[in-house]
């Protein structure tokens, strides 16, 4: 169901982008007749027309029949030499890493620096620091200068804060020009102007685990009264959020994490242990329901491979780690950094160590271990269950969604995923990138499917609408260093439109790509006569 917000959501997103569709709305053509979305392009047909790498119709799956029932227009973006400087618009060799925002600016900071388009795809902007060899009066940043413009292959991570803030990371692994030990840790802070450009300050921090790798991050929920230690020359107390990140080499572990009160300086995090025991000493619902959340709760929800959620100010603030105790209690940080354990009313537990809030206040938990949620990995089974919470946690509904030819082939059983949520359109997006034992481009048996599962008007019905499947589904990739066609994680956004953002990969680049989806649904545009 639509929320009466979204008007002014659309009548703005109609200013920047010209044209609703109009008469360029249409029916979908499908071989079921039980079946009936219709589409209008969430660009003028002039403006699609300048995107500037390539326009691809991705096949469209009726997900109660699993019937292909038409093909809809995405904006894709790959590999590109432009000026002598070879690129695919923010990513690296193996993975993008996808972000919006509540104005609808597209982020990519899955390479070396930060990517980003105000224009849905049409431009892009990439913020490459200065040259610095000193620290300069007055910088903001206390750790240390930008060493080198090329430090290598590089790969970050980026996320909006509560007030609207981007707040970014990168890791260069391998030595530069002037730093011939490589392993940079870089932190940026993006404030937006009115005119929608955007003022990046930066700083290299020393303090990081060796070999970092790339980083997950979150947003806190303050007002933030950080300890001494923590403290920074921006901030010493009542500070709007904090950021945390953890590398992906470390991730899950007791090291690795760090927290910045400014975003920009980072110290280390002491966590507890997922092995210690002992009664939870806070208790609290994840939300009020009767307390409306900001449009920044749609923007927030972190790539789920960091396992953690921000907690509403209403609820204390801070962040959660679902089940990070062997026992299935919670992790609780709270707005003095000091950590918690935590369980939610009458000693209840989450379904899933993947929870996210939304604007509308609904709660979901995505499973893909339902036998054992509290281990990390999958069932094998190549399916999500999706649980929906409209009570803080307290109570569940749930539907589990798959790809019937998903499978294991030889040793290989891949299956990325992730998820986002915008409660303004009621909409509930899961991306998948499973196994099949379809022939690949190389002519062998195994290709992985990438796939968007779109559950419109989750408050009525959990069901996934459609399923399209982005791109060919014709490579067996794998993630990790040393394999030599790789796709390391899945990324999702949305836009506030209803436009999904997807990472995917098929044999027409030899790195991964993504896609903006272009046709909206028609109920997402509202006009006013």
């Amino acid at each position: 169901m639509l929320r009466v917000n979204a008007v002014l959501t659309i009548l703005i997103f109609a200013s920047i982008s010209g044209c609703l569709g109009g008469d360029e709305s249409k029916p979908d053509n499908n071989n079921n007749s039980s079946f009936s979305e219709n589409t209008t392009p969430a660009m003028s047909e002039e403006e699609i027309a300048q995107l500037p790498y390539d326009v691809r119709n991705f096949t469209v799956v009726d997900a109660r029949t699993m019937e292909n029932v038409t093909e809809r227009r995405w904006s894709v973006y790959g590999t590109v030499t432009e000026n002598g400087y070879t690129h695919n618009y923010g990513g690296n060799c193996c993975e993008h890493y996808l972000a919006t925002d509540q104005d609808g600016t597209i982020y990519n900071f899955g390479g070396e620096w930060p990517w980003w388009s105000n224009d849905r795809g049409i431009t892009w902007e990439e913020f490459k620091p200065p040259i610095t060899t000193i620290q300069n009066p007055g910088e903001i940043c206390v750790q240390g200068p930008v060493l080198t413009l090329d430090p290598g292959l590089g790969e970050g991570s980026i996320i909006q804060a509560p007030d609207g803030t981007m707040i970014a990371m990168g890791w260069f692994p391998y030595p530069g020009q002037d730093d011939p030990t490589g392993d940079q840790f870089y932190s940026f802070v993006g404030n937006k102007n009115e005119d929608g450009s955007i003022d990046w300050s930066w700083c290299e921090n020393e303090a990081h685990e060796p070999f970092y790798d790339r980083s997950w991050q979150i947003p806190v929920i303050g007002p933030i009264n950080p300890p001494v230690n923590h403290q920074t020359p921006n901030c010493q107390s009542n500070c709007p959020w904090a950021s945390i990140i953890v590398s992906n080499f470390w991730s899950y572990s007791t090291q690795g994490y760090q927290i910045s009160v400014d975003g920009l300086n980072y110290q280390y995090l002491e966590i507890p242990d997922h092995g210690e025991s002992g009664p939870a000493d806070i208790e609290f619902a994840l939300l009020d329901p009767e307390v409306p959340l900001g449009p920044e709760w749609d923007y927030m929800t972190p790539h789920r491979e960091i396992r953690a959620v921000p907690v509403p100010e209403s609820q204390g603030g801070g962040v959660l780690f679902p089940r990070w105790f062997d026992d299935g209690t919670n992790l609780y940080l709270d707005t003095n950094l000091q950590w918690h354990r935590h369980l939610l009313p009458g000693g209840l537990t989450f379904p899933s160590k993947y929870v996210s809030i939304d604007s509308s206040g609904a709660v979901h938990s995505v499973s893909c271990n339902l036998a054992n949620p509290s281990v990390i990995g999958c069932d094998g089974s190549f399916s999500l269950t999706h649980f929906l919470s409209l009570d803080g946690g307290l109570t569940w509904t749930n539907f589990t969604h798959l790809w019937p030819a998903a499978t294991a082939v030889g040793n290989q059983a891949t299956f990325e995923w992730d998820m986002q949520a915008d409660g303004n359109l009621d909409l509930l997006v899961l991306s998948m990138r499973v196994q099949t034992a379809r022939n690949n481009s190389a002519g062998g048996e195994g290709a992985d499917v990438d796939l968007i599962y779109h559950i419109r008007g989750y408050r009525d019905s959990l069901e996934a609408d459609t399923i399209t499947q982005i791109g060919l589904g014709d490579l067996d990739a794998v993630s990790g260093a040393g394999n030599d066609i790789r796709f390391d994680f899945s990324s999702l956004a949305i836009l506030p439109d209803g436009g999904v953002v997807v990472a995917y990969h098929d044999s027409t680049d030899e790195d991964p790509m993504f896609a903006i989806e272009i046709e909206i649904p028609e109920e997402y545009f509202v006009t006013i006569f």
